[in-house]
């Protein structure tokens, strides 16, 4: 137990409470000592206690525990701030704030915290892109639908809407409103309906 207690930096007393039962330990605890002890929760909770008292004798330097809050003073800010005005720049397919943080090696939250202005333009372009390219999909879907009522109607066969979503890439875009508006539109330009 004395032991377990300074590799974990466990008070002895939350110890005891939790090996008479009287207590149990928090799942955010739990997670937190086994990553200081380097070993898995399923084998903590389903080893039997001599692999336990085994894994705990060969642990001479436990881990350091991780931090509690980012650290904030440890970034280049020239170098990310340059970094951040040329991802600003990139005209195709521009990175969202995750993907610009990753590529830095910190986290969003220490991205935030220094340069909430370039942030809150990098998270406004990232999500007008992608609704650029929601509505280019959904226009090509359209398309898709307008092309199979035209090519069926040129080969005799009448476009149905069972027809048509049997010959589509996938029929399952015939249940969106849109979808079935582009086929009345294509019957109507085919004078099909009126």
């Amino acid at each position: 137990m004395k032991q377990f207690s300074r590799l974990t930096a466990t008070r002895p007393a939350v110890l005891k409470g939790w090996r008479s039962l009287k207590h149990t330990p928090s799942l955010e605890r739990l997670l937190e000592l086994c990553y200081k002890l380097n070993i898995s929760p399923l084998r903590v909770m389903t080893a039997d206690r001599a692999v336990l008292k085994q894994a705990l004798g060969e642990r001479r330097v436990n881990r350091e525990p991780r931090p509690d809050k980012p650290d904030y003073a440890s970034i280049d800010r020239e170098r990310v701030l340059e970094y951040i005005r040329l991802m600003l720049c990139i005209q195709i397919a521009p990175p969202s704030l995750i993907q610009v943080a990753r590529r830095l090696g910190i986290t969003v939250s220490t991205l935030s915290h220094h340069f909430p202005q370039e942030c809150s333009l990098i998270t406004a372009r990232y999500r007008a892109y992608r609704a650029e390219l929601a509505k280019q999909r959904v226009e090509q879907k359209r398309n898709e639908v307008r092309q199979v009522v035209r090519t069926l109607h040129e080969q005799g066969i009448y476009p149905s809407y069972d027809r048509v979503k049997a010959n589509l890439s996938d029929p399952n875009i015939m249940r969106r409103p849109e979808r079935q508006a582009a086929w009345h539109a294509a019957r109507r330009e085919l004078g099909i309906e009126p």
